[in-house]
């Protein structure tokens, strides 16, 4: 992916420099993207695993922070791997960035992660009061996925210029308090 856009990316190329045949990959994935965003998936969750450790301890957080930081680690972690190389996976073709509505949320794409993470949270969040009682903490976390995605995007299209975090913290900060109990 630092050598080739996403787009002329082929299953073909894949299974050449893999050395697996067609049948092999199709036995186990669907299609580049079900393998890219297992892949990239995959990386960032050994990733925040290890940051979480070494880094940050979430159990230092609010719940809206603990959140913020979820997403911040994944620019923390796109840093890392270099504008180049996520820009290259940038595509409207590319169905597995987001969770899909669809599929119930519950698959393997980039976001998932942090999605599952934050419907956790706030869950937890709405069962200590802390948040207003009707809010939909499935589709919250889901508003926060596409927000990252487009602040994702447009740091690539920056060439990695974008404060990547300082929106996330702004922009989720005021969306996240917008939904506390407010005290009577």
């Amino acid at each position: 992916m630092k050598q080739y856009t996403y787009d002329s990316i082929t299953v073909r190329n894949i299974c050449d420099i893999s050395n697996v045949s067609i049948g092999s990959f199709y036995h186990h994935f669907q299609t580049k993207e079900n393998l890219l965003s297992i892949y990239l998936a995959e990386r960032y969750f050994e990733f925040s695993k290890e940051y979480f450790t070494k880094e940050k301890n979430l159990d230092e957080y609010d719940h809206i922070e603990k959140i913020i930081e979820i997403f911040k680690s994944i620019a923390v972690h796109c840093r890392i791997r270099g504008y180049e190389f996520v820009a290259s996976f940038q595509s409207t073709k590319n169905k597995g960035l987001l969770p899909s509505p669809k599929e119930d949320y519950m698959n393997t794409a980039v976001f998932s992660l942090a999605f599952h993470q934050s419907v956790e949270i706030l869950n937890q969040g709405k069962q200590e009061k802390i948040l207003i009682e009707d809010v939909d903490t499935t589709k919250v976390s889901y508003d926060l996925c596409i927000l990252c995605h487009g602040f994702l995007y447009n740091w690539c299209v920056s060439e990695g210029e974008l404060d990547f975090e300082g929106l996330i913290d702004r922009v989720f900060r005021a969306y996240l308090n917008s939904l506390l109990n407010k005290p009577h």
